[in-house]
């Protein structure tokens, strides 16, 4: 599994859709997209195996810039209240942690508003 699979699988949770790395052009709003910066295995925690850590973005996509900034809290909520979640049908072991980078933009015809928001998400076998 990786970071994308696993925020897939965390923000399924909302009623929004999430993209990894680009929204298709059939694509309505509001709907999130997620990246990836990097990824390491994490062998801080008694070199346990198979714990990887990684450095995601999400944005939040939305058609006011009031709606991308809620959309974005939501987001940032569940993700930031995901601390030793389960999933993967109990199989792996998720923390999720708030990184540095937030900031909001728009598209040149301010027709589509963005969050972006940057997570630490680390995850191991259970």
């Amino acid at each position: 599994m990786n970071a994308l699979k696993v925020l897939q699988v965390i923000l399924s949770a909302q009623d929004v859709p999430v993209y990894p790395v680009a929204i298709p052009q059939t694509a309505r709003l509001p709907c999130v997209v997620t990246s990836m910066v990097s990824e390491r295995a994490n062998t801080r925690l008694d070199d346990v195996f198979g714990q990887y850590e990684a450095i995601c973005h999400v944005s939040c996509h939305e058609a006011t810039p009031g709606a991308a900034v809620d959309l974005g809290e939501a987001i940032k909520t569940l993700l930031m209240q995901t601390t030793q979640a389960s999933i993967d049908g109990g199989n792996i072991l998720v923390c999720c942690f708030k990184g540095t980078v937030d900031f909001t933009d728009y598209d040149d015809d301010r027709t589509v508003f963005r969050r972006v928001m940057d997570f630490r998400i680390q995850w191991w076998p259970q």
